[in-house]
């Protein structure tokens, strides 16, 4: 299918528009930014969201304790003498804790870039369309809009808990799974049912609306493309990560 033409009269969309019309009015949304891709707002809002709240997290001691645990549960910890075992861990934990706020930036900058990339491929090779790179930008990025939204709740729960009651990696808990199975005697289990979360499934909706506006397939048809790389995300790398 070929690339959506530009519209023919009008205002352009506002960069607030399309970042609330993809939470509120996704089909049009999606296929507005088809039609003249961007990308930088909602990306942009994602990236500030998370850098506060992982600053946040730093200054309320939540990723020291959260690394600290990690650290003491390494079964390589004791393979280090004891009185060297202290210093090894307050070292981690203090590089960990900027690791957390830069990775806000990088790593979600680069799964962007992957993801956009992995799209583009589908769309052109599988579904037959003329997608531009840029275009694919815009989907995921709006797509992401939900993760801010997690952002955001994760600010008073970061706020009132104790740090050491905290994950790190789970912090909107009640959002998923995970409340199934114990996260120190099932850690795997904890870690793949963590991914079963409202919002990915609202960020999946998201991307199965931009892809099919974009390729001119069926929100049906589209969505295994986009299901399979996440179940593998779930199933199989995050429980490797616990």
């Amino acid at each position: 299918m070929a690339t959506p033409a530009p519209a023919a009269s009008g205002e352009p969309e506002s960069r607030t528009n399309s970042i609330l019309g993809a939470l509120f009015s996704p089909g049009s949304t999606m296929e507005d930014l088809c039609r003249r891709p961007r990308f930088l707002p909602a990306f942009l809002l994602v990236i500030i969201i998370g850098v506060g709240v992982m600053a946040l997290a730093m200054q309320r001691g939540v990723i020291e304790q959260f690394m600290r645990h990690k650290m003491e549960n390494n079964p390589r910890m004791e393979q280090i003498p004891a009185e060297r075992r202290e210093q090894a861990i307050e070292m981690s934990v203090k590089v960990s804790s900027y690791l957390f706020v830069g990775g806000a930036v990088v790593v979600p900058t680069l799964i962007l870039l992957g993801t956009s990339g992995f799209f583009l491929l589908i769309s052109n090779v599988v579904f037959g369309a003329k997608a531009r790179f840029k275009q694919l930008l815009a989907i995921v990025s709006h797509a992401w809009v939900p993760h801010a939204i997690v952002g955001l709740l994760s600010i008073p729960i970061l706020l009132a808990k104790e740090p050491d009651t905290i994950d790190m990696q789970n912090i909107v808990a009640l959002s998923n799974l995970s409340f199934l199975f114990d996260s120190a005697e099932q850690p795997k289990l904890y870690a793949a049912a963590s991914g079963f979360d409202l919002f990915s499934f609202w960020v999946i909706g998201l991307l199965a609306i931009g892809l099919s506006r974009l390729t001119g397939k069926s929100k049906v048809a589209v969505l295994p493309a986009i299901v399979a790389p996440w179940l593998l995300w779930v199933l199989v790398v995050k429980p490797l990560q616990a």
